[in-house]
């Protein structure tokens, strides 16, 4: 008798065991990137008193779509997941592209040429590291940055004289 309810259990057909899974398509990150952080947290929860054992998360590339299987009372918290890490990020890093493209460019053609930024975040530490990092002359911001601003300048020289001396060492 227990041989035939595992049976009963385990022999499903294959389009009941698919019937489960659901395909979400990732706008904004990658679905690799998307399926390890879910498979992380997942195994955080093995961990715990209740675990995760029926929830499945892969990726599948070709179309940068994530498959989840997990029963539906697991699917609701981990489509909120997907919603909040799955968003329009800002094309900073475009936009860094072309700053640094315009620099490499500009000094093409004058070697000497001073070249800077200014805009609502001159004096972040970030950017003036950036600005530093590619070669710009300078970042204005407002007056009550400027401390911000010469220490995160200071730190940025140290950071790249440490780059090079330990380049050195290891050459």
């Amino acid at each position: 008798h227990r041989l035939s309810q595992v049976i009963a259990e385990i022999d499903i057909p294959v389009s009941k065991q698919l019937s489960g899974i659901d395909v979400y398509n990732v706008q904004h990150t990658t679905a690799g990137d998307l399926a390890k952080v879910l498979q992380s947290l997942l195994a955080e929860g093995k961990k715990a008193a209740t675990p995760k054992e029926k929830i499945f998360i892969t990726a599948y590339a070709p179309t940068n779509s994530l498959l989840v299987s997990a029963p539906p009372e697991d699917m609701k918290e981990i489509r909120r997941i997907i919603d909040e890490i799955d968003t329009y990020r800002p094309q900073v890093l475009v936009e860094a592209a072309i700053i640094e493209i315009s620099v490499t460019k500009g000094r093409k053609v004058k070697k000497n040429l001073k070249m800077g930024i200014c805009g609502e975040h001159g004096g972040d530490p970030k950017s003036v590291e950036f600005c530093h990092k590619i070669g710009l002359d300078y970042v204005s911001c407002s007056p009550f940055r400027i401390p911000i601003a010469r220490l995160a300048a200071a730190q940025a020289a140290l950071k790249e004289k440490s780059r090079k001396d330990l380049s050195k060492s290891t050459v």
